[in-house]
């Protein structure tokens, strides 16, 4: 019953956030606890997971302002630019935020594929390294570099093509 999902996101999501009076919600966390209520019936797990995910993973997504997730962001490009450094001139976005959604909710909000997305979650959690989502990210858009030039050729650049591109590419690799 959806009714009782949404009472147990409410509980779950404002549980975590009395425990940790220093962080707040913001777009994207309903996302990430919405997956960690469908692994666990059991809501007081589901919290205590919450919570560390939150502290270790979200932490700087979870403060007032956007301006520590905007600071993740700019690692994108600068990968790029070790990378390729070409292709980052191509796309010159000094400040992702195309990319915020999905770091934000670590993929849970873009992927419909529950088993992908949990085999990044797996993957993120076993190295216990937050920065992987950013690299994961990152090494989505190179993965998608030629589809992304050849948006870019066609139509112009900007935030919302790209974003619109990865979208769409992201979720083709994942239905393959």
């Amino acid at each position: 019953d959806s009714s009782v999902l949404k009472s147990r996101l409410l509980k779950v999501i404002m549980s975590c956030l009395c425990i940790i009076p220093d962080l707040f919600y913001y777009q994207g966390y309903h996302d990430v606890s919405s997956i960690l209520i469908m692994i666990s019936d059991d809501d007081d797990e589901v919290i205590r997971l919450l919570c560390a995910i939150s502290v270790r993973y979200l932490r700087d997504h979870c403060l007032k302002d956007i301006n520590e997730s905007l600071i993740h962001l700019r690692l994108i490009p600068e990968i790029i630019k070790v990378i390729d450094p070409k292709f980052q001139k191509v796309i010159n976005i000094p400040n992702p935020i195309y990319s915020l959604s999905s770091i934000i909710s670590i993929f849970s909000h873009d992927l419909n594929n529950f088993d992908a997305l949990v085999q990044i979650w797996d993957f993120i959690f076993l190295h216990d390294d937050p920065t992987l989502v950013i690299f994961i990210y990152t090494s989505m858009v190179l993965y998608f570099k030629d589809d992304i030039l050849l948006e870019v050729e066609e139509n112009g650049g900007g935030n919302d093509m790209i974003l619109f591109t990865l979208s769409k590419l992201i979720l083709s690799l994942i239905h393959i």
